[in-house]
C-alpha cells in the first residue's frame, strides 16, 4: 500500500512539472508574443504619427529641409531597427530610410484601408520582405486632405528574439519552482512514507507471530 502510495505522489509530482512546461510552453509563449506585438506596434505607431505631423506641415506651407528630414528618418530608423517608408496616395514610395534605395517604387494593390480598424498588420508588406515584418501606417494629412502616408516595418524576428528572452527567464524560474516544490516530496517522504512503511513492516511481524516487535514511530 505504502509503496503504491509513494508511487502516485512521485507520478503527481512529475505530472505537476510536465503541465507547468507545458503551460508556459503554450499559453506563456502565445500571451507573451500577443503583448510584445502589441506593444512595439503602439510605440511604432506613435513614431509613425510624429513623422507624419513633420510631413503634415511641409504640405501646410511650413518650410522643412527634404534632406534634413530624410536624415532624421534614417537616424530614427536605425534607432527603431526599423525601414520607414514616405509613400503617396497612389502607393509610390517617395522617401525611404535606405537612402533612397526604393523611392519611386510601386506597391502593388496598395490599400490603405487594409488593416480595418487594426493598427497593424503582420507579414511580408506585399512581397517586399523576405520574412513577416510588424507594419503599421499613420496618414499624413494637411488642409482635411490626406497627402500620403508614413510605414514603418519592425523585422518580427526582433520581437522574437525579445520573446525567447522572456521565456527563457520563464523557464529558469519554473526550474527553480520545481526543484524547491522538491521540498515537499522530502517532507512526504519523512513524515508520511516511511512511518507508513515501519508500520507496514510491524503488522506483518505481528501477523507472523511476533509480537514483541517494536514499531520505531514516535509520532
Amino acid at each position: 500500500m505504502t509503496r503504491s502510495l509513494y508511487s502516485k505522489f512521485i507520478l503527481g509530482y512529475l505530472i505537476f512539472g510536465l503541465l507547468g512546461f507545458l503551460t508556459i510552453a503554450t499559453f506563456s509563449s502565445r500571451m507573451v508574443r500577443e503583448h510584445l506585438v502589441q506593444e512595439q506596434a503602439d510605440s511604432l505607431y506613435d513614431e509613425a504619427h510624429m513623422i507624419a505631423a513633420t510631413y503634415s506641415n511641409m504640405y501646410q506651407g511650413e518650410r522643412q529641409d527634404a534632406g534634413q528630414v530624410s536624415s532624421q528618418i534614417r537616424i530614427l530608423a536605425q534607432y527603431l531597427r526599423a525601414e520607414i517608408w514616405i509613400i503617396n496616395r497612389q502607393g509610390t514610395i517617395v522617401m525611404d530610410s535606405l537612402g533612397g534605395t526604393r523611392v519611386q517604387t510601386q506597391v502593388e494593390e496598395f490599400d490603405p484601408t487594409a488593416l480595418g480598424s487594426r493598427s497593424y498588420s503582420i507579414g511580408d508588406y506585399y512581397g517586399f520582405f523576405d520574412g513577416n515584418v510588424l507594419s503599421v501606417s499613420a496618414p499624413i494629412t494637411g488642409n482635411y486632405n490626406t497627402y500620403g502616408y508614413v510605414l514603418i516595418h519592425l523585422p518580427m524576428s526582433q520581437i522574437s528574439n525579445s520573446q525567447s528572452s522572456i521565456l527563457n527567464i520563464l523557464y529558469i524560474s519554473a526550474a527553480m519552482l520545481f526543484g524547491l516544490s522538491l521540498i515537499i516530496l522530502l517532507v512526504f517522504t519523512q513524515t508520511v512514507y516511511l512511518p507508513l512503511r515501519k508500520i507496514n513492516e510491524g503488522a506483518n511481524e505481528y501477523a507472523a507471530g511476533n509480537l514483541d516487535y517494536r514499531i520505531d514511530v514516535p509520532t
